[in-house]
């Protein structure tokens, strides 16, 4: 559904605009011109979601891409994998106590644990979700089948 009225002053005038929208991450803030609507009448603007997913999106993929590992970016990191910090510890076979460590920066995250979040946030952003599959079945092991195991490689 469109939007086609003001709900601050009920103006049907909407007009095409651009909007800075801002976000800060621990010490680093990233800013991006996002497509918006604009009431002429008492200024209120509009911001629709895909553009507002696209930039969070891309600040994920630009701390990703900076090797961020303070608390901040590695809270960040972890809500955009759609992690609460409880199943991360439970894939990364830590104690949700340490994942509240590495937020707080009260101890450092190992690079190891800052990699795997990386792959986990990044995974989400395009919508994959074979890391997360992988860190499961680690997490929680099947039996070794019995016998010979079929595999269709036609798909590879």
């Amino acid at each position: 559904m469109t939007l086609t009225r003001c709900v601050q002053c009920d103006s049907d005038a909407l007009c095409d605009a651009t909007h800075e929208e801002a976000r800060a991450v621990g010490p680093r803030r990233f800013t991006a011109q996002l497509p918006a609507l604009r009431c002429p009448r008492c200024g209120e603007v509009y911001l629709p979601g895909p553009a507002v997913g696209a930039f969070d999106d891309a600040v994920t993929r630009a701390l990703v891409e900076a090797g961020a590992s303070d608390g901040d970016a590695l809270r960040w990191l972890r809500r955009a994998a759609g992690l609460r910090a409880a199943d991360l510890a439970a894939l990364l076979d830590v104690r949700p106590e340490t994942v509240s460590r590495w937020e707080t920066e009260a101890s450092p995250a190992p690079r190891a644990a800052v990699y795997a979040l990386g792959t986990l946030a990044l995974a989400s952003v395009y919508g994959q979700t074979a890391p997360l599959e992988r860190l499961r079945a680690l997490a929680s092991p099947t039996a070794a089948p019995e016998g010979a195991v079929a595999l269709d490689v036609r798909a590879a």
